[in-house]
């Protein structure tokens, strides 16, 4: 139940991030001011995997007992700064400017619905295409090594720490060359390498069954194939909506894409692993 309810207030925090940062950005920079939230949203993984990381070195007990508390304790100092960043935010221009003119609407949803369904569509099909992936390598895998390849219960989240650390770098990399060459060609190529890099990614962690191994194969999927799945997500999302309706748009499709096909990523492969006796081609 609470983390249904973290879900529910997480479920904005992207799209709305994603809107003020590009609605302040100048035209021809959009692809890369959009893409800083993304790299908050690995920044905070890196956080937790770190955190998660550090206390799976106690001792099993004391991991069960206690130590697991430590991460979800410590996070109150990241909630106290979040907060002080929020109430210091200034509405967008592009906000004030119909607020104006009286062109808020009062019911952007059933606007959507009504005018820009096509937007919506396209919306939560390419964020279920990098949802799917994201769960992938962050929620599974991290299951996998340890119930299946029966690795220490700190190889996964260490592994984890690494490759949010350079996707990171590459977010921003990405949604710089967004602006450069469009948002479709840099989402189209993380979506095609992520397909073809599915089964070597698996060979690696496989085939090492190792630290490395699993390092080695995050980087490239979450570097690489997240990172220009992710990259140009927020200008591209953003502009597929018109001003009134397109944070109500925006945050609505994606959470409907990432809550389906995000939530329902873990469940089907570890279903998929279990039915082939802990095969992972499935």
């Amino acid at each position: 139940m609470l983390r249904i309810i973290q879900g529910i207030g997480a479920g904005a925090e992207f799209g709305s991030s994603a809107v003020l940062s590009v609605e302040h950005a100048a035209p021809r920079r959009r692809g890369l001011h959009g893409a800083w939230p993304a790299s908050g949203v690995y920044l905070g993984l890196l956080l937790a995997s770190g955190a998660v990381s550090l206390v799976a070195t106690l001792p099993p007990n004391d991991f069960l007992t206690w130590g697991w508390r430590l991460p979800f304790a410590a996070s109150i100092l990241a909630i106290v700064v979040a907060m002080v960043i929020r109430l210091r935010l200034h509405e967008t221009p592009a906000f004030q400017k119909m607020n104006e003119t009286r062109q808020v609407t009062r019911t952007p949803l059933r606007e959507v619905f009504k005018h820009e369904r096509k937007s919506m569509f396209v919306l939560i099909g390419t964020q279920s295409a990098q949802s799917v992936m994201a769960y992938l390598f962050l929620t599974f895998i991290t299951a996998y090594v340890t119930g299946t390849l029966h690795l220490d219960n700190s190889v996964g989240p260490l592994a984890v720490t690494i490759a949010a650390l350079a996707t990171i770098v590459t977010l921003p990399l990405f949604g710089a060359l967004s602006d450069k060459i469009g948002r479709r060609p840099v989402l189209l190529f993380g979506t095609v390498f992520c397909g073809l890099f599915a089964f070597p990614f698996f060979w690696i962690v496989d085939g090492t069954q190792s630290r490395a191994g699993l390092t080695i194969a995050l980087l490239i999927g979450l570097g690489i194939g997240i990172g220009a799945m992710f990259g140009p997500q927020g200008a591209y999302f953003a502009e597929l909506f018109s001003a009134p309706v397109r944070l109500t748009g925006m945050t609505f499709s994606r959470e409907i894409g990432g809550a389906v096909a995000g939530g329902l990523t873990p469940i089907i492969a570890i279903s998929l692993v279990e039915v082939t006796g802990g095969k992972s081609w499935a």
